[in-house]
């Protein structure tokens, strides 16, 4: 996203080491950027780490907050600050907000590149002729679109239905002799 957007790095005045998932993986956070973002009508800056990642996003987290002496209502997700006078509400997109959007931003990109690609979290590849022939002989069975939501609640399907204080019902598929039986049983 830094190069991308042309922001200009400058070194770390107190370089780090980040470790996420595991004790072996570990990363030097040695570079900072002024990113200019905006929200709605809310404009503004914001220093921020930088770091590689797979995903493009600003995270806005505790020295935002402090900064902004943001006040947060953790039910409804609302962040509620003043910036230059101004009073602001952050609100979070709804699910059907955040479905359109996504669409949105896929159909973007299917419109832009005309070769496919896949990520590798540091660059884009372009696929081999036969891999893509192979993804457009199945586009059919992967929907263009993933509709909204969970799907509908639906009735049980398949059930059995026990008595309680009973066994389990634990009858042979099929036969087989006593002493065949017997082993079987030994054996499990």
């Amino acid at each position: 996203m830094v190069h991308r957007l042309g922001l200009v790095k400058i070194k770390h005045p107190r370089p780090y080491k980040l470790q996420w998932l595991d004790d072996a993986t570990e990363l030097k956070v040695t570079e900072q950027v002024t990113v200019p973002f905006s929200v709605g009508k809310y404009k503004d800056k914001v220093l921020c780490d930088v770091v590689p990642m797979q995903t493009g996003h600003v995270l806005l987290g505790r020295p935002w907050q402090f900064d902004k002496a943001t006040l947060h209502n953790g039910r409804t997700n609302f962040y509620s600050f003043t910036h230059l006078g101004r009073k602001y509400n952050l609100v979070p997109l709804s699910p059907t907000e955040v479905h359109e959007l996504q669409s949105r931003m896929q159909q973007e990109a299917k419109s832009s590149k005309s070769a496919l690609y896949i990520s590798t979290g540091l660059k884009e590849l372009e696929l081999p002729p036969e891999v893509e022939a192979l993804i457009k002989r199945f586009e059919d069975v992967f929907p263009e679109e993933i509709p909204p939501g969970l799907p509908p609640l639906r009735g049980i399907e398949h059930q059995i239905d026990l008595v309680p204080g009973q066994p389990l019902p634990n009858k042979a598929a099929y036969r087989i002799n006593p002493e065949e039986s017997k082993e079987l049983e030994r054996q499990v």
